[in-house]
């Protein structure tokens, strides 16, 4: 049942059973009418939100300057998901957060690097429960929503009222680059109306919204997008600041000098702490020759 029709006052006698058998055609007629403009609506919107990922995607990719990678992320990640905040940590590019579950965070003690938010916020909305949920999901490696935030250990009223704000739904996505390392996480809190007027706010917590499933495939998508373009930005950043040796390869006449420059390259490309090259020669003899980043030799 989806609503009612209902006719009273009939003008001359009584309602018989064509009346009844009429309305009842009229309620059918109307139930369905009532159906195909929500499916309408909901197709509308999956297609909007399908335009807005994929604009959303080109922005990201448009960049490699981390900051301005985070920062279009908020911003973007706040007009699809329709959140009244955006919260975003970046996680240090070396070994980032173990997988040991949520824990109460002190700003002194956060795992996360940098932050990021869509609109700034004081700095102290970074921490207690949203930093750690943020750090729920990046160990988890999954979404995670809360759709009442009073009924999860993580969140406080007396938080809320200290910042001067009512979180009521979360929702969470960890970002991770390509090679399935965590590279951060972002949060998005309260649902809005999707027609959010001057008292958005107050609207959506007389609706009682909450993030739902379709919520969390966009943010998922989102976050999965906000990972390659930071992974990419990380790159450049890193490959920038390796000298360009391709002119003194193609001049090099020298086998362990060649080599040497390509090791040199491989350990500052690849961020490790050894490499080795091999090459085998062109007789059939099997014999191998090697250097490494520290010593050359024949074997």
């Amino acid at each position: 049942v989806i609503g009612v029709l209902q006719v009273a006052n009939k003008t001359r006698g009584d309602f018989n059973a064509k009346d009844e058998l009429f309305a009842g055609l009229l309620a059918a007629m109307a139930a369905t009418a009532v159906r195909n403009a929500k499916a309408y609506a909901d197709v509308t919107r999956r297609r909007a939100r399908n335009r807005s990922l994929l604009d959303a995607g080109r922005l990201l990719a448009g960049s490699v300057d981390q900051k301005t990678v985070l920062e279009r992320a908020v911003l973007e990640t706040r007009r699809i998901m329709k959140a009244d905040r955006v919260l975003l940590w970046s996680l240090p590019t070396s070994p980032p957060l173990s997988s040991g579950g949520a824990r109460a965070a002190h700003p002194d003690d956060s795992v996360f690097d940098d932050t990021y938010s869509d609109p700034p916020v004081d700095q102290c909305m970074f921490g207690a429960g949203f930093e750690a949920v943020a750090r729920r999901c990046v160990a988890e490696r999954r979404v995670v929503a809360v759709p009442d935030v009073a009924a999860d250990d993580c969140f406080s009223a007396d938080f809320d009222r200290r910042i001067g704000f009512v979180t009521r739904s979360v929702c969470c996505a960890p970002v991770v680059g390509t090679s399935g390392t965590p590279l951060g996480a972002i949060v998005c809190v309260n649902k809005m109306p999707e027609q959010a007027g001057k008292g958005g706010g107050a609207a959506a917590a007389a609706e009682n919204l909450s993030f739902d499933a379709d919520d969390e495939d966009v943010l998922r998508v989102l976050a999965a997008q906000v990972g390659v373009a930071l992974e990419n930005a990380l790159l450049f950043v890193r490959v920038s600041k390796v000298p360009d040796v391709s002119g003194d390869l193609e001049s090099s006449l020298s086998l362990s000098e060649a080599g040497r420059l390509v090791l040199d390259r491989a350990l500052a490309l690849c961020d490790c702490s050894s490499a080795r090259l091999c090459i085998a020669s062109g007789d059939n003899d099997g014999e191998v020759w090697y250097l490494d980043d520290d010593a050359g030799s024949n074997g």
